[in-house]
């Protein structure tokens, strides 16, 4: 996925700062819903409500976050998991919300 500096268009590397606070933001929701996910209990349906959406709102910005990780690192000359670490998203949870899909039917047992 990293591709070397040189090969990323001149012209976007001005788009760097911008990217930023999106990556932020992204992060911050994506490391919200883990927390809600590890504070819920399956039990409770306030907090099944609760869960479900920060899955959903987790997994609407993950294919985001991927890119614009991606397009970031390659402006810095970064590794994807160095600029992802800087944000508080590890891989491992980057890939855990990836390929772990879930219904509602899933989560509410």
């Amino acid at each position: 996925m990293d591709q070397p500096a040189e090969h990323y268009p001149a012209h976007r590397a001005g788009r760097t700062a911008d990217l930023l606070p999106h990556i932020q933001r992204i992060a911050d929701t994506l490391n919200e819903a883990t927390a809600t996910i590890t504070k819920s209990s399956a039990r409770d349906s306030t907090k099944q409500a609760l869960l479900i959406d920060a899955l959903v709102r987790a997994r609407q910005q993950l294919a985001q976050a991927e890119h614009l990780v991606a397009e970031y690192a390659v402006v810095q000359g970064r590794s994807q998991s160095s600029v992802a670490k800087s944000f508080g998203l590890s891989h491992t949870q980057i890939g855990n919300w990836y390929h772990a899909p879930l219904s509602d039917d899933d989560l509410i047992q």
